[in-house]
């Protein structure tokens, strides 16, 4: 899969994951991506209310959950380059959106793990 070149494909990517969210068939996979998601872009919708978005899924260009889980190449390291140089900046750890990542998980009813995959510390770009 092609990895994204702008922020109008991330953005793109993270509709389109906000329209998975909503929908019960793709309910349990939105949320299993939320779960084990170790860097997120931090956006606002329109209510205010934070969207988090693993970039291993949003740094893909027009992706969806058939092509993600098609693509036997995804690596987080590759979409995390891309990401850091559409945004200009690399993730970083935040206690404070660690916090309202945690109450995100809680509000949308996703478990919530202190760690991403693999044992990994949360990462976030903010993007406003």
């Amino acid at each position: 899969m092609k990895l994204i070149e702008n922020w109008e494909q991330i953005n793109k990517n993270i509709y389109s994951l906000e329209v998975y969210k909503r929908l019960d068939t793709h309910r349990k996979e939105y949320n299993d991506y939320i779960v084990q998601g170790i860097c997120f872009v931090v956006t606002l919708d329109n209510n205010g209310d934070h969207i988090f978005s693993p970039s291993r899924f949003i740094g893909y260009e027009k992706n969806s959950f058939v092509r993600h889980k098609d693509n036997e190449n995804k690596h987080g390291r590759e979409t995390n380059d891309i990401i850091n140089k559409t945004l200009g900046k690399e993730p970083v750890e935040n206690e404070r959106l660690l916090q309202i990542y945690k109450e995100f998980c809680e509000r949308n009813e996703i478990e919530y793990r202190e760690k991403g995959a693999f044992g990994s510390t949360r990462k976030f770009w903010v993007y406003n």
